[in-house]
């Protein structure tokens, strides 16, 4: 792997050389960190040869990636990193790198490589942090391709990423019906550069087989919405309060859900927001 560019006095030289200015209003802090890289690819393994890079910058992570072997499509829409993502990639292993030039909301992010059927990949990427939910919610509600996400995000979104019952939100709830989360390490300012103001962390996102289809997860998330909005009441009261559900069959489904009337949102876990959407799919008001 070429370390170079997690070498800050060589990367301020490179972005100097190329009169390249960083903006932090962007969210452009470049990786300066080996052992992110190096937990990033051993999260990654073996399942996936392909990886698409979110906002790949100057190409810390893609040099990485390449040198590990896999099948690179890095998305970046600065053209001046561009310019420079094919020079920092090792000639030998640039023709596994596939640079695709623009906004990552708006750009497919499947590989784009000659396949038959559904190609499977992973994500990974120092993504940018004003873009987070977006690329979360793009996640968990894709269907058919991507197998794992490994990205560095705030600390403070990681670990509501991974709340479990008790601390359970909608964005946790989003990416549990998805699949598993967890928070592989936490990464501090110093390891950026420019540091930003905020503490970073590596979150690995695995999808699972055993979840539902698309559309059952987000009917379960759009219920759950409801009870969130109320989320310092009972869901019992909330439930015959503000859907107006008489109280024996409010009692009635809860207990199919296996949910305490008495519980609060935050305190009940994914299988049983499941069970819940299922109860509630055929019911007046949440048809």
């Amino acid at each position: 792997m070429n370390e170079q560019l997690t070498d800050q006095d060589y990367l301020r030289s490179v972005l100097e050389k190329n009169n390249v200015r960083l903006s932090r209003k962007t969210g452009q802090h470049f990786l300066v960190c080996s052992e992110v890289l190096e937990a990033t690819l051993a999260a990654l393994g073996k399942e996936c040869s392909q990886v698409t890079e979110l906002g790949a910058g100057i190409g810390t992570l893609t040099q990485a990636l390449l040198g590990s072997g896999y099948l690179v499509t890095a998305i970046e829409k600065d053209t001046r990193l561009i310019a420079l993502l094919a020079k920092c990639a090792p000639k030998k292993q640039r023709a596994r790198l596939e640079i695709l030039e623009g906004d990552l909301r708006y750009v497919d992010w499947r590989p784009a490589r000659e396949g038959k059927g559904v190609q499977e990949y992973c994500l990974a990427g120092n993504i940018p942090y004003n873009l987070t939910g977006f690329i979360i919610r793009r996640i968990t509600q894709s269907e058919q391709g991507l197998r794992r996400a490994v990205l560095l995000v705030q600390e403070e979104v990681a670990g509501r990423l991974t709340a479990g019952p008790g601390d359970m939100n909608l964005g946790a709830l989003a990416v549990q019906l998805w699949g598993e989360a967890t928070m592989l390490m936490r990464v501090p300012a110093s390891c950026f550069f420019p540091p930003p103001e905020v503490t970073s962390a590596v979150v690995e996102l695995k999808r699972s087989k055993r979840r539902g289809d698309a559309s059952a997860r987000e009917q379960t998330l759009a219920i759950a919405k409801h009870f969130f909005q109320a989320k310092r009441k009972q869901v019992g009261g909330t439930l015959r309060k503000k859907f107006n559900v008489p109280a024996n069959q409010a009692e009635e489904i809860l207990a199919r859900a296996l949910i305490d009337a008495n519980k609060r949102p935050q305190e009940i876990g994914v299988e049983q927001w499941t069970i819940l959407a299922r109860e509630l799919a055929h019911f007046p008001v949440f048809a």
